[in-house]
């Protein structure tokens, strides 16, 4: 085991050393003062690709910032590439409705700024997705989308990458024949532009071929070589593919032994990486040796992370995400078309008429066409009566069935205000709250009656403290509403019942409590819920956070310092996260004036302004500075009025609310 863990070290540090050079080196561009905010997209941008491999969680926001900056200074750009690289970003960690939302934008826009590449780029990503939710008509059209656009441009690296994306799609449709011409081609045009990665990509999917017809001599012959290129590119994402392909030849010439270690080392390299395919299929291997073997004890336990891994790419929700993201895509692109179509046509038939006028009325048949027109308009006139006694017909149907859809709305409405009463009982009163912290401020503002996101206090008389969360739920709605019940009783137990006072080993024990509650340990249920939460000392003048990919903000000294969180939730399984979640204490000095800032993440993703794009956090960063010229039991009623302006859009109606939305402000000193 010793020995692995030394051979993960020396391929990591192999790997990363000469990534970190690039890295430093747009780092350093950056921190130099006469940067442009346009050159700072560009390099976020090419940042967010960077990390795809090693670091996506990083990738992505570097490729939100990449955006950002691009769209308040015009540059166009950035703003298309961070949108790609988010979406590559969102998929290598198996969020497939992210990454479809942002290849979707990415592609429109390419389309819009005539950029070729960024759209063949665009659909091949897409194809990508689909295939891994075998929705195999949507793939294959995708891809020969950006084959056409590739021919046209006569680009071989687009060429090269849809001939290996249709590669890997013959492969998992059994046409390994097809597959192997696919990837040699584009082994061909790789070698000529000497493009190390990509000639190390083909080598490994002929690889995978070889493997799958059991020509397994040749399997391992090209992931040997695929090795050499992909330790020049300093890859760590296709090393690992390339560890878990040998991992399956073993297996398949009965060498258990070495099949183990490798499939471990993948595994332990993709959880790393929070590569969710690769966790799939390194844990499918190891399922295979260890009943093989008869372990059923470890065969369990992978074959439980595969299950999950598995559940989680192929989850039948995000898969109707994608789809009906393409649908309403599909629909607005057809509307617009349908439009343009309807005015050319307009446009037509009023040259038409004005031509026939003229010349009508220099054949002198005016007369002649007055009768005749005063005989359409009585066959009009009959024709339309006749149609407005249908109308009334159907008028009166709809009428009743009117009557029904209000009987059931007026149902289901009061079934909502009930259960937001219901919801409210967990929150604290403003009497309570503002009893307890007299100089603060509380908006909460569900999307619907009733929502995901909660806040939650409890005071310790005899220690003086005072326990503070925020927390954001899966889902909103009723469903999210449902969950807080179960996350803020898991909370409520944990601390009052079980008296655990440590604000990191709090959350690691509601994390225990809500798997318990929803049974997710055998039904492998991802949900659960991000949250901040505070531990005010009053006794010591400190307060202690921990959070769970919650981000929370404290003002000392007029100057803002944002914290963030840990990167796995609390509640819910998934094969990238321990199964035992600890979670790391910040702590900070309240001797002096000090304002802290908890919130969800509904206020900064909101869709608004003039381009109709996201608040974004750092827009939320420069409100909450801006706020500390107003006492901040008045601050709510800023941060409410400028959501309300952000989704106000000139002459249209004012946008939907997207998410729930919680900020709460606390002056502590």
């Amino acid at each position: 085991m010793k020995l692995l863990f030394l051979l993960l070290f020396f391929i990591n540090s192999f790997v990363l050393f000469g990534q970190q050079k690039e890295r430093d080196s747009l780092f350093a561009v950056l921190r130099d003062k006469d940067v442009s905010e346009s050159q700072k997209a560009d390099i976020y941008a090419q940042m967010s690709f960077e990390f795809r491999d090693t670091e996506p969680i990083k990738g992505i926001e570097y490729g939100e910032r990449a955006i950002e900056i691009g769209q308040k200074v015009n540059n166009e750009y950035a703003v298309n590439k961070g949108l790609s690289h988010t979406g590559i970003n969102y998929k290598n960690i198996g969020n497939y409705p992210k990454a479809m939302q942002y290849f979707l934008q990415s592609a429109d826009m390419a389309r819009r700024r005539r950029d070729a590449e960024t759209e063949a780029y665009a659909h091949i990503d897409m194809g990508r997705i689909y295939q891994a939710q075998k929705n195999y008509i949507k793939t294959e059209q995708n891809f020969k989308e950006a084959k056409i656009i590739a021919e046209n441009k006569k680009d071989k690296k687009i060429l090269a990458y849809v001939f290996i994306n249709l590669a890997r799609f013959y492969k998992e449709t059994n046409r390994y024949d097809l597959a192997l011409q696919e990837c040699y081609k584009s082994l061909k045009l790789r070698q000529i532009l000497k493009d190390n990665r990509g000639i190390a990509t083909s080598y490994q999917v002929i690889a995978n071929i070889y493997s799958l017809q059991e020509n397994y001599s040749k399997a391992l012959e090209n992931y040997e070589q695929s090795d050499k290129f992909l330790n020049v590119a300093k890859s760590k994402r296709g090393l690992i593919g390339n560890i878990i392909g040998k991992a399956q030849v073993l297996k398949k010439q009965n060498n258990n032994k070495f099949a183990l270690e490798k499939a471990n080392e993948g595994l332990l390299m993709a959880q790393g990486l929070g590569d969710l395919i690769y966790v799939r299929d390194a844990c499918e291997i190891l399922t295979q040796i260890y009943v093989q073997e008869k372990d059923y004890k470890n065969a369990y336990k992978y074959q439980s992370i595969f299950i999950a891994a598995k559940d989680s790419l192929m989850n039948e929700d995000d898969t109707r995400k994608v789809s009906n993201l393409e649908n309403m895509r599909e629909k607005e692109l057809e509307r617009i078309a349908q439009k343009a179509r309807q005015e050319n046509e307009d446009f037509v038939r009023v040259v038409v008429g004005l031509i026939v006028i003229i010349v009508l009325i220099s054949a002198g048949t005016i007369t002649s066409i007055s009768y005749k027109n005063n005989k359409k308009t009585q066959a009009s006139n009959k024709q339309l009566q006749n149609q407005k006694e249908e109308i009334e017909t159907i008028n009166n149907e709809l009428g009743y069935k009117n009557i029904e859809i209000e009987r059931k709305n007026r149902e289901n409405l009061d079934s909502l205000t009930y259960a937001q009463r219901i919801q409210s009982s967990i929150l604290p009163t403003n009497t309570d709250f503002l009893g307890r912290f007299p100089n603060s401020f509380v908006f909460y503002q569900p999307r619907e009656l009733v929502g995901g996101d909660f806040y939650w206090k409890h005071h310790n008389q005899n220690d003086n403290i005072t326990y503070f969360a925020v927390a954001d739920c899966t889902g909103h709605g009723a469903p999210g509403a449902l969950l807080t019940m179960v996350c803020k009783a898991a909370l409520s137990k944990i601390v009052v019942e079980n008296g655990i006072k440590e604000v990191n080993e709090i959350l690691s024990h509601t994390h225990k409590e809500i798997v318990q509650a929803l049974s997710q340990a055998t039904n492998h249920n991802g949900d659960g819920m991000d949250i901040v939460l505070c531990k005010i000392d009053n006794n010591k003048k400190t307060v202690d956070f921990a959070s769970a990919r919650t981000a929370f903000y404290v003002i000392q000294n007029n100057i803002l310092h944002t914290f963030g969180g840990d990167l796995y939730p609390v509640g819910g399984v998934a094969t990238v996260f321990p199964d035992e979640r600890e979670y790391k204490i910040q702590t900070i000095n309240i001797t002096v004036p000090t304002v802290i800032y908890l919130a969800s993440d509904g206020y900064q993703d909101q869709f608004g302004g003039v381009k109709n794009k996201k608040f974004m956090k750092k827009q939320f960063q420069d409100l909450l500075i801006s706020l500390q010229e107003t006492p901040v039991i008045k601050q709510d009623k800023i941060i409410k009025q400028t959501m309300d302006n952000w989704m106000k859009q000139i002459d249209q109606p004012t946008l939907e609310q997207t998410d729930d939305m919680v900020v709460i402000g606390i002056q502590l000193a």
